[in-house]
C-alpha cells in the first residue's frame, strides 16, 4: 500500500494521532475528504481537522478549518469524531483532555462539540454567538470525551457516545447550547 501524500504533520502523544477520516456529503462531486488528528502547538498538543481534495493518492488545496484551543501537554481525551447533518454542517468532538472541569467553560473548546459550515464558518444558528468571551463554534459542551457521533437518518437528530470514567458510557441526542 502506498502512503497518502498531503497530510499534516500528526503527533502521535498518548490517545491522539489521526483521529478520524470523513468525506463531505458531495464527494462523489467535490473530493473534498476532511480529517482530525492531534497536532503540536504553542501548550502543547491538541485536535485540529483540516480538508482537501483527494484524488485516491494525495490531499491538495488543504486548509486547517479548525484548532481546538487551547493546547494542552496531556496525552489524553482528544476526542474528535465528526458527521455531517442534512444541512451540510460538520460536527466535531473534543474531549476534555482529562480537565473534567474545562468541559463546563465556554471560553476554551475542552469536552465540546462544535458545529461548523463545511468551509469552517461559524454558522449563524450556533447557540453562543452573543457572547464574545464563548468560542462560538461551541453547540454542546460538558462532554468527557465523545468517541462517536451518528445523524438519525429518521428524525435527523445528532447523536453521540462518550466514554464514562469507570463504566457508566453515555448515548446522547445533541441538543443546541446543551450541558451534557
Amino acid at each position: 500500500a502506498k502512503a497518502i501524500e498531503g497530510l499534516p504533520r500528526i503527533a502521535v502523544v498518548g490517545q491522539g494521532g489521526l483521529l478520524d477520516v470523513v468525506l463531505h456529503p458531495n464527494f462523489a462531486d467535490n473530493k473534498r475528504l476532511y480529517i482530525s488528528y492531534s497536532a503540536r502547538g504553542a501548550g502543547g498538543t491538541g485536535t485540529e481537522v483540516m480538508t482537501g481534495l483527494f484524488d485516491g493518492q494525495k490531499l491538495s488545496n488543504t486548509k486547517v478549518i479548525m484548532r481546538a484551543l487551547p493546547k494542552s501537554r496531556g496525552g489524553v481525551h482528544f476526542g474528535s469524531r465528526m458527521a455531517f447533518d442534512t444541512q451540510g454542517h460538520l460536527y466535531i468532538s473534543l474531549g476534555d483532555r482529562g480537565r473534567r472541569n474545562q468541559a463546563q467553560r465556554l471560553s476554551t473548546h475542552y469536552g465540546s462539540v462544535l458545529k461548523l459550515m463545511d468551509d469552517g464558518r461559524i454558522p449563524a444558528d450556533n447557540p453562543f454567538l452573543k457572547n464574545p468571551e464563548r468560542k462560538q463554534e461551541i453547540y454542546s459542551y460538558g462532554h468527557r470525551n465523545v468517541q462517536g457521533i451518528a445523524l438519525n437518518p429518521l428524525t435527523n437528530d445528532m447523536w453521540t457516545h462518550e466514554h464514562g470514567p469507570r463504566g457508566g458510557d453515555e448515548v446522547n441526542i445533541l441538543k443546541k447550547g446543551a450541558n451534557f
